[in-house]
């Protein structure tokens, strides 16, 4: 099993409790001690079963948001500009001068 310090993880505490402080801003609506609880579960079942650790956060992540998704909790995402809070599925639309626009990239909704 490949070590989390070894793949450039750093101590899994230090990841999963930025987990931790990541959904609890995505997901505002929901107790903070219950992410918590949820993301060392959910690791714990993901680790028991895994043959490499290099992606065990990521799917950690994937696991909780898919499963607080079902159960109806709202995701809130920041804007792209910076500026308020948006609804999950409504992205706002980006314009040529947008500041993090990158040369090649697609600009607004897909036709």
């Amino acid at each position: 099993m490949t070590d989390l310090a070894g793949a450039g993880l750093g101590n899994a505490d230090i990841a999963l409790r930025r987990l931790v402080e990541s959904l609890t801003q995505r997901f505002p609506d929901v107790d903070p001690a219950q992410l918590e609880r949820r993301v060392h579960a959910t690791y714990g079942s993901l680790r028991e079963e895994a043959t490499a650790e290099s992606h065990l956060i990521a799917l950690t992540e994937g696991k909780v948001t898919d499963d607080l998704r079902e159960q109806g909790a709202t995701v809130h995402v920041r804007s792209e500009d910076g500026g308020g809070l948006t609804d999950e599925g409504e992205r706002p639309e980006r314009t040529p001068d947008d500041s993090q626009a990158t040369k090649g990239a697609p600009l607004g909704p897909p036709d």
